[in-house]
């Protein structure tokens, strides 16, 4: 146990960056932010008493990179990385953990897709039109949701809508880098719009978004590319997509890692995990 605890707690690099120990506080949407959707008094406390703690790196999760995502997001808590006004006080965010030594890496989500909440007349996109269905068996112990819940039918994005996407996130990766940020992760995880490229149960498109896991990982890959390019070499670009969707018909590590591979072409320096996906 001894020699574990220390290697817990030896430093590691990530893209040249020296991170003082291997404890890394994952991306949570817990930040507290103002209704204009910066980070509150409260989220720069929250994380300061983080890095003060001993924290070698924090990915600050719960913060979207489009307008689109904003606009639909499925809970009001979320930072905004897709406006300048919010620079400022996320500036105030890095600083404070920085003066402790602790990385700080910002987690960006594209969009919600599938699990958004549509908006007026506006249908939800997804990179292809297949919506949600949890069982009622499936919800979180004490979540009662009688007959389960299916969401709203998404239409199919169209590469220009695709491309747009692409682009406001990494306009928003470079206002990252101006607010202080170490880097940034690229958010795949669950049902939402990124993660819907990933699987070919998700995604069923025959462009250059669909088929091939070099196809599938398209999306990810022109973002990754396009902020390396923009933010230099030393900027640390990570990845955070599925191990495994838990679906008779979905995909398994095997499928998620050839995935990944091919992101990881266009400049990755790390990849992270979740599991599962809304359905499970």
């Amino acid at each position: 146990m001894a020699s574990e605890l220390n290697a817990l707690l030896d430093p590691m690099r990530i893209n040249g960056k020296e991170i003082a120990n291997r404890i890394v506080m994952g991306p949570m949407a817990a930040a507290s932010p103002d209704k204009d959707g910066a980070p509150s008094e409260q989220t720069i406390a929250f994380f300061e008493r983080r890095a003060r703690g001993g924290v070698g790196m924090i990915i600050a999760g719960g913060t979207v990179s489009t307008t689109r995502a904003y606009e639909e997001s499925p809970v009001a808590s979320v930072l905004r990385m897709d406006i300048d006004d919010t620079i400022p006080q996320f500036r105030k965010v890095t600083d404070a953990v920085h003066a402790h030594g602790t990385v700080i890496i910002s987690q960006l989500t594209p969009g919600f897709g599938r699990m958004g909440k549509p908006q007026g007349d506006r249908q939800l996109i997804s990179p292809s039109p297949i919506n949600v269905t949890i069982a009622e068996d499936q919800f979180p112990k004490g979540f009662i949701v009688p007959g389960g819940r299916t969401t709203p039918m998404p239409r199919e994005a169209t590469i220009e809508e695709i491309k747009a996407i692409e682009n406001e996130v990494i306009d928003a990766a470079m206002r990252a880098h101006k607010a202080g940020f170490d880097g940034v992760q690229v958010a795949a995880q669950m049902s939402y719009f990124s993660a819907s490229f990933l699987s070919p149960r998700s995604n069923w498109r025959t462009d250059e978004y669909g088929g091939s896991a070099e196809n599938r990982g398209r999306f990810h890959a022109n973002i990754v590319r396009g902020i390396r390019e923009k933010a230099g070499p030393d900027f640390i670009i990570g990845l955070l997509l599925p191990a495994n969707d838990y679906l008779p018909d979905g995909q398994g590590p095997e499928g998620f890692a050839e995935v990944a591979t091919e992101i990881e072409k266009a400049g990755l320096d790390f990849v992270a995990l979740s599991t599962g996906a809304y359905e499970t």
